[in-house]
């Protein structure tokens, strides 16, 4: 095990020597691949904060780049509106279908998404998991739905909104975004987050 580790830290900061050599160049904004993502929310984050994000997004995807929404526990109750969005039928059963298996997996572990919202954002204005649903799903803005990715798929389209299943901790859901090849993302937050 510690073997491992200092391999993973070799490599890291070789890595990063490496990265440090590169320099940077123009890019067209088609070529921004985008993460949004909010955290610690408070009762202004749907009406404030992300639907700025979400307006970025479609300017983003109207111009050829690529939007990346994740957090599927926090997109609880707005399936239908999402579905909705999306470009194929078969990308809306993907969607459904792995919201319930999130779903499933969150129930076989005494857990649920009627765990949402937290104490925090009940204390601060987010009373519901309709009304945090909502607020989170905001920042996809309203582009149309062009992929539905399972954790750690690359994303591929452009001109659109991609769907990551992840969840919604910050931490892992913002690892999986970059690790879908997210180069920003934007981070929303009402109540602060570490």
């Amino acid at each position: 095990e510690g073997d491992m580790l200092e391999k993973a830290m070799r490599a890291t900061f070789s890595g990063v020597a490496s990265i440090n050599e590169l320099e940077r160049e123009p890019c067209s904004i088609a070529d921004l691949t985008v993460g949004v993502k909010c955290g610690g929310s408070d009762g202004f984050s749907g009406i404030s904060a992300n639907p700025v994000v979400g307006r970025l997004s479609d300017l983003l995807c109207a111009s050829g780049g690529a939007s990346v929404l994740s957090e599927f526990p926090e997109l609880c109750g707005v399936e239908q509106e999402l579905c909705r969005r999306c470009v194929t039928p078969d990308l809306a059963k993907k969607f459904a279908s792995f919201m319930a298996e999130y779903e499933a997996q969150a129930h076989a572990r005494g857990s649920g998404f009627d765990m949402n919202p937290s104490p925090g954002n009940i204390r601060d204005g987010l009373i519901t998991d309709a009304i945090k649903s909502a607020g989170a799903a905001t920042k996809a803005g309203s582009a149309p739905i062009i992929d539905v990715l399972d954790y750690g798929s690359p994303v591929t389209k452009r001109g659109g909104v991609s769907l990551l299943y992840a969840p919604g901790n910050d931490v892992e859901c913002t690892t999986a975004m970059a690790g879908s090849g997210c180069n920003l993302i934007l981070f929303t937050t009402g109540l602060g987050t570490p």
